[in-house]
């Protein structure tokens, strides 16, 4: 049987346009991210070279199960077993008050699954919910509940 981790990386490679550049290397990914990039309007100015190079610092700061995690296979269940993956993740955490940083936050169960289709609406229904709100400043913009519990309420 496979392990959470296995799993992830199986699902991340199957679909996943930037998987075959993060197995090639970092420049051939930073090649694939370019266009992307480039849609974006702080990209004015970039070339490709000054792409890369900024790439390459930030790929060669994150342990490699990090990025992978980030491109798809899923931090929370990456982690799942690896205890030193857990302990970088939070170490990078408390670094992370010191410096600038990208954060990613993931909308997962305890099992590191995304929310059904089901799910994910009631979540947005609760988020739109929120903002036609008058008192949008008093209160939280959503309250999020586990994906065990909204399974359990929902008598999956």
């Amino acid at each position: 049987m496979e392990t959470p981790a296995e799993c992830s990386l199986a699902d991340a490679k199957a679909g996943n346009r930037y998987w075959n550049g993060f197995e090639q290397g970092y420049w051939s990914l930073a090649r694939q991210l370019y266009p992307v990039f480039m849609e974006h309007e702080v990209a004015d100015g970039w070339s490709l070279v000054e792409f890369e190079e900024t790439c390459l610092e930030i790929f060669a700061s994150l342990p490699r199960e990090i990025l992978s995690g980030l491109l798809g296979a899923g931090l929370h269940r990456r982690i799942a077993g690896d205890r030193n993956l857990e302990a970088t993740l939070a170490d990078n955490w408390k670094r992370s008050k010191r410096r600038p940083c990208i954060y990613v936050f993931e909308l997962v169960d305890s099992h590191g699954l995304p929310p059904t289709v089901k799910e994910l609406k009631k979540i947005l229904e609760d988020v739109c919910r929120a903002l036609r709100s008058t008192n949008v400043e008093q209160q939280p913009l959503i309250t999020l509940h586990s994906g065990r519990d909204l399974r359990k309420r929902e008598g999956r």
